[in-house]
């Protein structure tokens, strides 16, 4: 058996995406945020929960996981969805495994925007502290936006009531 808590993300697949979105007018993103909020629970069935966490309890204590890698392999073991992730003994390994990520992202049965980097050495991360609510010891990189034009076609000036003018863009 198990005792204690896990942290994860929901997500919803492409694939899931297309039963729910066929036309894909929207993306899978705000769609799964969409059906988490349903209070019915339709269609959550077609939600999926990746583990990023663990704190679990053995005969009454904590177990002290030393590495971020061995909190994975218990996630995976406790039979969860575990990303796929890879330990980097320097810079130039993190940065492979970021493009190599980025390269193979629209393969991906998910939408994602960047890679969690964390120090494995979880006593590290607990040295490292915490900042605005935010572990020093984990980071996320973010992959470049694909970015679009947009067009300015008119600005409308309008009055406040204290007799501002407010200039609203419309593209």
């Amino acid at each position: 058996g198990f005792t204690g808590s896990v942290r994860f993300e929901v997500i919803l697949t492409v694939d899931d995406w297309a039963v729910v979105d066929p036309t894909k007018a929207k993306n899978p993103r705000n769609v799964g945020t969409g059906i988490m909020g349903r209070k019915s629970g339709e269609q959550s069935n077609l939600l999926t929960a990746f583990t990023f966490d663990i704190e679990e309890v053995r005969d009454g204590l904590p177990v002290a996981f030393e590495t971020e890698a061995q909190k994975s392999a218990r996630l995976a073991e406790l039979g969860f969805n575990v990303l796929e992730y890879a330990i980097c003994h320097s810079l130039d390994e993190a940065v492979a495994f970021f493009e190599r990520i980025k390269q193979c992202r629209e393969e991906l049965p998910f939408w994602i925007d960047g890679v969690v980097l964390k120090a494995n050495d979880v006593a590290h991360q607990v040295a490292l502290g915490v900042t605005s609510g935010k572990p020093k010891g984990q980071t996320v990189w973010k992959f470049d936006s694909a970015g679009a034009v947009a067009t300015l076609t008119d600005v409308l000036i309008s009055g406040g009531h204290t007799g501002a003018l407010i200039p609203t863009a419309k593209f």
